[in-house]
C-alpha cells in the first residue's frame, strides 16, 4: 500500500475501534504487532501479537474510556495519529500522539 492507502487504513481502523468492531480494527494489522503502553499503571508493558493486543483493547473497552483521533499525518511508511483520550470517571482528557510504521506486504 502507498502513503494514502496506509493513511486511509489507519482512519478505517480507528473508526472500527471506536464503534466496537475489533475485527475491523485489526483487519490490516500484522500478526507480529508489538504494542507498548508506557507509564506506571496496570496496563503498562509490551504486548506482542494480535491476540495480546486484542486483549489489551478489550481492557480499554471495559473502562470509562474512549479515544478520539482528530488528525492523521502520513509520510511514506511513518504515520502519526493525533488523538485525545477521554475518561468519564474520574474525568480527564489527555492529548496524545501515536506513531507507527506501516510495512509493505
Amino acid at each position: 500500500m502507498g502513503t494514502q492507502e496506509n493513511k486511509q487504513a489507519a482512519q478505517d481502523a480507528y473508526a472500527a475501534f471506536s464503534s466496537g468492531d475489533a475485527e475491523g480494527a485489526m483487519r490490516n494489522i500484522d500478526d507480529s504487532i508489538e504494542w507498548t503502553v508506557r507509564g506506571d499503571n496496570a496496563l503498562t508493558g509490551t504486548y506482542n501479537g494480535k491476540q495480546a493486543v486484542g486483549e489489551l483493547w478489550a481492557q480499554f473497552g471495559s473502562k470509562n474510556f474512549r479515544t478520539e483521533p482528530h488528525d492523521f499525518i502520513a509520510d511514506g511508511q511513518l504515520h502519526r495519529v493525533f488523538r485525545t483520550f477521554l475518561e468519564t470517571s474520574p474525568h480527564w482528557n489527555i492529548d496524545h500522539v501515536m506513531v507507527f510504521r506501516a510495512n509493505a506486504p
